[in-house]
């Protein structure tokens, strides 16, 4: 507060110049509360964090992380067997004419060609 300030009303630059140290005094000890208040949440707010971060190194947490991947790749896998994909699975009788007749899947859509890999074509 080294700077003048221009005031419109004299009474108020009285107030101000009488009551300077004050003044300066309150504001310096609201700038070190804030300060510290901020410190503090700060400090809070990284160890609920931490805590946090925390809780997905437990095992039981992990144990459960991993049988929900299983669950969740076993269930595509299924989902993948259930579809009608002209027997592009492996389960295939050989026959696609029927599952395109049947108009299910993408045997309806388009003609698939499975080839067995056997042919060297590069």
């Amino acid at each position: 507060m080294s700077e003048e300030k221009d005031f419109k009303d004299p009474e108020l630059k009285r107030f101000f110049e009488e009551n300077k140290e004050m003044i300066e005094k309150l504001l310096s000890e609201e700038k070190e509360f804030i300060s510290e208040f901020h410190s503090s949440k700060r400090e809070k707010v990284r160890s609920h964090a931490k805590d946090i971060l925390e809780s997905f190194n437990d095992p039981k947490v992990q144990r459960h992380m991993r049988r929900c991947g299983a669950e969740f790749l076993m269930g595509m896998a299924a989902l993948l067997n259930a579809m009608p994909i002209c027997g592009c699975n492996g389960n295939s009788t050989g026959d696609e004419d029927d599952e395109e007749k049947d108009g299910r899947g993408i045997c309806s859509l388009v003609k698939v060609e499975v080839s067995s890999g056997d042919s060297d074509e590069s």
